[in-house]
């Protein structure tokens, strides 16, 4: 286990949370709602106000109702774990749990209810009429307006104290183990990407840096240069110039290599050399035996595949579909295929010159197709590319990066700031080839002790210094 060293972390101060609840409720006489969106931990925003209210009725029981019994399961591990065992009883023991479904059509007399992650206006109503005490805890960001505005008319707000941005930075930076899958290139493999490497090498002998390639393709828009002209200033820099006596070789290889033109294609040149070295490595064919033992490993666990580009998202779908797990695709390079209906029937136009013809959809629709198909259970992997569409919604247990080259984790949850990321610490899987500008990115990151890296494939004669994240051999 390597750590890495701190970056700023938004931490949730929950012991906040806790009294501007408990004075809101007080004050409001009982009767209130607060929004309490992921990642709050529900358990730990109603620890304090759960204890109160029961010491404060020993001889009463207190009515919990929740949307699902997640919460139930979440606010009962934060009990057992941060009580002493005979206060934890005694609270377990003073606490009836119920589902919506089963409390909405029965009459149940508490003197308090507390209604988590329901959004439905008319039962909390229902509740507030029939108890004494009512708290409503609102736990769906995308709670329609509407409904938001009559539940806070009889329960009103209580603010915790903590806005959006720090809901989503605390959501974002939480701890991370990475496990690291390092991958050879085979013999004729390596031999490409070194003649890349050769060729970058050697043209970085010309430009001194990749801003001046940049400015040898397209001149610099500031200064109003052409690209020729610097060009021009390259070659010089490099010893040609327009009267070398052509009658030494030498003078020929320079204006060869070195001329302004020659500078000029060497420049689009490399940026298609460094474009096919990166597409050697993102998209190594050999990288998709390690995704498809990641996925066997874990076969009850929500996954998503994160690669570089969608024909090898589609590539890493098709593979483990052959190996009957069904993979679905989250991204705008899928090709256009039918869709079945909910009786498994492909589903047809319903008019016009093709009515009753297979209707053929799109990336945009299938990818609609198999976030739900994932969301519903008949998938548990998404193949997807990092730069999908951010309008991905679902609950996530580990996330597998096929290259290095993309964006890391935190970038990763800022972007798809929609999704649920399943308990307190982030599972991550890296695939890299080893000896290559992947693994040398990797180590070049920005160090946070956030993250736990456990290299699958590390040897005896090598470690990582712990303070900068480099290898020591």
């Amino acid at each position: 286990m390597l750590p890495y060293l701190m970056i700023t972390k938004t931490m949730i101060d929950y012991n906040k949370i806790n009294q501007l609840l408990q004075e809101g409720f007080l004050a409001n006489k009982g009767k209130g709602s607060i929004l309490a969106y992921p990642p709050l931990n529900i358990g730990k925003v109603l620890l304090g106000t759960i204890g109160k209210l029961i010491l404060k009725r020993p001889n009463e029981k207190l009515l919990i109702v929740v949307e699902d019994y997640k919460y139930r399961e979440e606010i009962l591990k934060v009990i057992k774990e941060t009580l002493e065992l005979n206060e934890a009883v005694f609270i377990e023991n003073h606490i009836q749990f119920l589902t919506q479904n089963y409390a909405y059509n029965k009459l149940y007399l508490y003197t308090t209810n507390i209604i988590v992650g329901i959004d439905n206006d008319i039962y909390i109503n229902k509740s507030f009429q029939e108890s004494k005490f009512t708290l409503a805890v609102i736990t769906n960001p995308k709670i329609k307006l509407n409904k938001l505005t009559n539940i806070q008319s009889i329960l009103p707000n209580i603010h915790l104290g903590i806005g959006d941005n720090e809901l989503q930075q605390s959501k974002i930076n939480v701890p991370v183990t990475e496990y690291r899958h390092g991958i050879y290139l085979s013999e004729e493999e390596k031999k490409q990407y070194d003649k890349y490497s050769d060729f970058i090498k050697d043209s970085m002998t010309v430009f001194g840096d990749f801003n001046m390639v940049e400015l040898c393709r397209n001149g610099d828009k500031i200064s109003n240069t052409s690209a020729m002209t610097i060009c021009n200033n390259v070659a010089r820099q490099n010893g040609w110039n327009s009267e070398l006596d052509m009658s030494v070789e030498f003078n020929v290889q320079i204006d060869k290599v070195y001329n302004p033109n020659a500078i000029h294609e060497r420049a689009q040149l490399i940026y298609n050399i460094a474009r096919e070295r990166k597409n050697l490595v993102c998209n190594l064919t050999s990288k998709i035996n390690e995704v498809i033992n990641i996925v066997k490993a874990n076969p009850f666990k929500g996954i998503v595949i994160v690669s570089k580009s969608g024909e090898f998202a589609n590539e890493i779908a098709d593979a483990l579909n052959k190996e009957n797990i069904i993979c679905g695709l989250y991204h705008n390079e899928i090709p256009a295929s039918y869709m079945p209906d909910e009786n498994g029937e492909t589903i047809t136009y319903k008019s016009g010159v093709n009515k009753g013809k297979p209707k053929l959809f799109k990336a945009s629709a299938l990818s609609t197709y198999w976030m739900q198909m994932y969301i519903y259970g008949q998938t548990h992997v998404l193949s997807m590319k990092s730069a999908s569409d951010n309008n991905l919604e679902i609950d996530i247990d580990i996330v597998i990066f096929t290259t290095t080259l993309i964006d890391d984790i935190f970038k990763f949850k800022a972007r798809f700031k929609n999704c649920r990321f399943k308990g307190d610490n982030t599972e991550i899987h890296r695939i890299y080839c080893v000896d290559t500008i992947e693994e040398n990115s990797m180590y070049k990151e920005r160090p946070t002790n956030l993250i736990t890296i456990c290299d699958c494939n590390i040897d005896k004669d090598i470690s990582i210094n712990s303070d900068t994240g480099e290898i020591i051999l």
